[in-house]
């Protein structure tokens, strides 16, 4: 889908394979939340005509590997501290 908008972010017009679906006037771009291992994926309600994101799975990034092993590794030192084994 391709989501055509003008310098505000206010979108125009969508298109599906070349082929305009829906006209919109005054909506804003929804702006999509981050999360980790998911990407977002912009949708529109074809009765409605609001935008809004799906978030999909995907692989995590090294960065976010990275984190995900820091967050685990803490973890597992609070615990043996607070079992008094360190």
């Amino acid at each position: 889908m391709i989501i055509l908008s003008d310098s505000d972010n206010k979108v125009v017009g969508s298109f599906l394979d070349g082929t305009i679906i829906s006209q919109l006037d005054g909506q804003e771009m929804p702006t999509p939340e981050q999360q980790v291992g998911k990407d977002a994926v912009l949708v529109i309600d074809p009765t409605t005509k609001v935008l809004s994101y799906n978030y999909v799975d995907r692989p995590l990034n090294d960065d976010e590997k990275l984190n995900q092993s820091e967050q685990e590794q803490a973890a597992m030192l609070l615990a043996l501290v607070m079992g008094g084994l360190m």
